[in-house]
């Protein structure tokens, strides 16, 4: 493997090119592979050990054993460089001029004692899986994450918050080229931690829930290109959901809303509708990896129209 891991490292990000050129039939030799991720600093980097795990979490249901869209393996090292039908898949590049994408997820966990906490029920996947399309299609990732339910590739950057004050402190100082915020913060925390723990067995409690500061819009200033909110709602009609996801557009002067009803949110998949400044919008339904890849589409690509 003597210098070829950060070949190999600064190739990942080729793989989901491939596969459009596979489908599309494009030259895959007039692709762009400048703005990859950043060769890997370890020592002793190995496809066996550390690149083949991450082809196989994302790329060996088209590009495996029982499956080679465009003639594409990447299950083992000489398969990946000898590359497909449309050529090498695994090429070099400037990895400093990549896109800095920064993705905000999980939910915010707001402290009642030391012991109990007030949070939601997002798992933080929808964001996880923006997360892995930026960092596939060649983009450097930083995923700030809070409490999730999701499990996260060991090869994506990650930055913990807890409560909606830590992410404000951090909001305040982000900077990235495109910024995507799916985090689920608290609307409401408690007024103040009570410390050590409140009695169980002392009868009723009642808690004192104030409004938590808007955070989205801390992020307007470092988002460079795009800032993308999320908007989510329940029992709205498709006009009443417009009017909540316009009036996130002015509160927060996002470039894009991802608006949908918490009902139709499962395990693994979602149902979305995605908005730009001027209203117009696209609606998808269908597994989480792919409404990640349909957000990603418009914002790089802007809303069908």
């Amino acid at each position: 493997m003597k210098n070829t891991s950060a070949l190999l490292i600064v190739g990942l990000a080729t793989a989901g090119w491939s596969v459009m050129a596979a489908e599309k039939q494009l030259d895959i030799s007039k692709i762009d592979v400048s703005k990859l991720p950043p060769a890997a600093d370890k020592k002793g980097v190995t496809y066996a050990k550390d690149i083949r795990p991450i082809f196989e979490a994302s790329c060996f249901r088209c590009h495996g054993e029982e499956r080679q869209k465009g003639d594409l393996r990447l299950d083992s090292r000489e398969a990946a460089l000898r590359g497909g039908e449309h050529g090498k898949a695994i090429l070099p590049g400037d990895s400093a001029n990549s896109p800095l994408v920064l993705v905000v997820a999980g939910a915010t966990v707001e402290p009642i004692d030391d012991v109990r906490v007030i949070t939601n029920r997002s798992t933080g996947g929808t964001g996880i899986e923006l997360a892995k399309a930026a960092f596939e299609h060649g983009a450097n990732v930083e995923l700030w994450l809070g409490r999730h339910e999701v499990e996260v590739p060991s090869w994506l950057s990650t930055k913990p918050f807890e409560t909606t004050n830590d992410l404000m402190a951090m909001a305040e100082k982000a900077e990235a080229d495109i910024c995507i915020v799916p985090a689920a913060v608290s609307d409401f925390a408690p007024s103040k931690k009570q410390p050590g723990k409140i009695p169980s067995r002392s009868g009723a409690l009642t808690l004192d829930l104030q409004p938590t500061p808007k955070v989205l819009n801390r992020f307007r200033k470092g988002a460079r290109k795009a800032l993308v909110g999320f908007k989510a709602e329940a029992g709205l009609g498709a006009v009443e959901l417009k009017g909540q996801a316009m009036a996130l557009v002015k509160e927060a002067d996002v470039d894009f809303v991802v608006a949908n009803d918490v009902s139709k949110v499962k395990e693994d998949s979602t149902s979305i509708t995605i908005f730009d400044r001027k209203g117009q919008a696209e609606t998808f339904a269908g597994s989480k990896a792919l409404a990640a890849e349909r957000v990603w589409r418009v914002i790089l690509h802007g809303v069908r129209g």
